[in-house]
């Protein structure tokens, strides 16, 4: 393991929050009085990544206008030898490097920052970023915000904005409300992934990605928080700017990748007692488009 780890500096001003008729936040509030939160940033990185890309996503997390952070990056096993080395190089404000000899997925690296995170209880939240996407300079601080206004709160995200092929939307769709994103955890997935920030003590009691599902582990977690009771929001504002291409889409279609979502969902849907019609139409739908060919699931993409 190779660690790379400096002491940042800090910029925040915390914002004063209404909680008094928000259950269960007031405690929270509290303890954050005179307290700049502090985040630790979780990316993954594997051998497909191209260090172009990593770069441009490596850089909107160290630019950010937020900055009490520290960036966990762990490298699954073997990596592009030009980001392996800037890495390696690297001497940052705000970064540690993990790495690991063997592949392993992207559930089992997540869970290990997450866990090397959480060892001396010095984070506040803990938030995603993939190494082709860019955040928005203010994510942090727009996220930071959200939070303290609304502390009730476990996890937030945001609207993605898509960029680098031809089936690229402007703004992805999602819902914004805790009852929203989940009385439509079936249609839609309830977060885009790499926006999310959530509290650290959501993983507090051992709740992490499920490592058996390494095609469908961002939604397999969702639904484990939604049956944990915990609450939602996306902030109706672009965040961050997805990279999508031909392989991003490849990744989202085949029987494979079907037939995993379809038994994942009714599992989830019967578990949350949520199987209703209306919840089993969407469920088949989300089946029946893994399954288009091509050129069709693209433009069901863009429409979507």
């Amino acid at each position: 393991m190779n660690v790379m780890k400096i002491k940042g500096k800090i910029k925040f001003i915390l914002i004063s929050a209404l909680v008094a008729n928000k259950p269960g936040a007031v405690a929270w509030i509290d303890g954050m009085k005179n307290k700049c939160p502090r985040i630790a940033v979780i990316m993954s990185v594997y051998i497909n990544d191209k260090f172009n890309e990593f770069k441009e996503a490596f850089d909107s997390i160290i630019n950010q206008t937020y900055s009490n952070f520290v960036f966990f990056i762990y490298a699954d096993g073997k990596i592009n030898p030009d980001i392996e080395s800037f890495l390696q190089n690297y001497n940052s404000q705000h970064v540690i490097f993990i790495r690991s000899e063997k592949n392993k997925g992207l559930a089992y690296a997540l869970n290990k920052l997450i866990s090397v995170a959480l060892v001396n209880n010095e984070f506040d939240f803990i938030a995603r970023m993939d190494a082709d996407d860019i955040s928005l300079e203010d994510r942090f601080q727009r996220q930071i915000d959200f939070f303290m206004a609304n502390p009730e709160l476990d996890v937030v995200g945001g609207l993605c904005q898509e960029f680098g092929g031809e089936s690229a939307r402007e703004k992805c769709k999602i819902y914004f409300t805790d009852e929203a994103i989940k009385n439509n955890a079936f249609k839609k997935c309830p977060f885009v992934h790499p926006t999310v920030m959530f509290k650290s003590s959501v993983f507090n009691n051992g709740m992490r990605y499920p490592e058996n599902q390494p095609l469908t582990e961002d939604m397999c977690l969702w639904l484990e928080l939604i049956s944990a009771n915990k609450k939602f929001a996306n902030i109706d504002s672009v965040l961050l700017k997805y990279r999508i291409n031909e392989q991003t889409l490849k990744r989202r279609r085949g029987l494979n990748k079907a037939v995993t979502e379809l038994s994942t969902r009714l599992y989830y849907a019967k578990k949350l007692k949520m199987l209703s019609v209306r919840n089993l139409l969407y469920i088949l739908i989300h089946f029946g488009v893994r399954v288009l060919p091509s050129n069709i699931f693209k433009l069901v993409h863009k429409l979507n």
